[in-house]
């Protein structure tokens, strides 16, 4: 009996950590902006390891995400003012020819509501998706992860690493970091 590639572990995986991911977001207004932040350094690895893992998918139809289009400017305005000060950073949008680029400001909540909603659509719609759909949606959601969300990913993981370990101090005066005093 051959297994439907939507049900192998790394799928299944993926969808835990995205869930995780998403349930971050969506509780943004019952944290502080260091504990948020702190908590996406944590999952941001955990997710683009999963992400790299999903399966390759020959092309299939690219999954209608119709949550980005309707809920992404409340969410990236609501994360904007929760991270406050913390939100811009710079930079170089091609890390490969940075003489070809002037350094751009960007936004951590535009990064993380982007990733947010590249996963949420497909998380929203598997439990009710037949066979085909879900391939869709594996499919996109890889798809995306190479040419679009990773992207923010990778730059809103080192944006808060240079927060948690330059920017932001604790009460002790050093920097707030990842503290594990368990």
């Amino acid at each position: 009996m051959t297994r439907r590639i939507t049900d192998r572990e790394s799928v299944g995986e993926f969808r835990r950590v995205a869930s995780e991911y998403c349930a971050l977001i969506e509780r943004r207004n019952k944290t502080d902006a260091v504990s948020l932040l702190q908590e996406a350094y944590l999952l941001l690895p955990e997710l683009t390891l999963t992400a790299a893992k999903l399966p390759t998918i020959d092309r299939c139809d690219v999954f209608k995400n119709d949550a980005h289009e309707k809920y992404w400017k409340k969410t990236s305005e609501s994360l904007r003012k929760k991270l406050g000060k913390h939100d811009a950073y710079w930079i170089v949008f091609d890390p490969q020819h940075p003489e070809e680029d002037e350094p751009i400001y960007v936004s951590l909540a535009d990064d993380l509501a982007d990733i947010y909603y590249e996963l949420k659509g497909g998380l929203g719609t598997w439990s009710k998706a037949d066979a085909s759909t879900r391939r869709d949606i594996v499919f996109s959601w890889r798809l995306m992860y190479e040419i679009h969300w990773g992207m923010h990913l990778a730059r809103a993981f080192r944006a808060i690493h240079s927060l948690l370990y330059d920017h932001i101090d604790g009460e002790d005066g050093f920097p707030i970091g990842i503290r594990n005093e368990k």
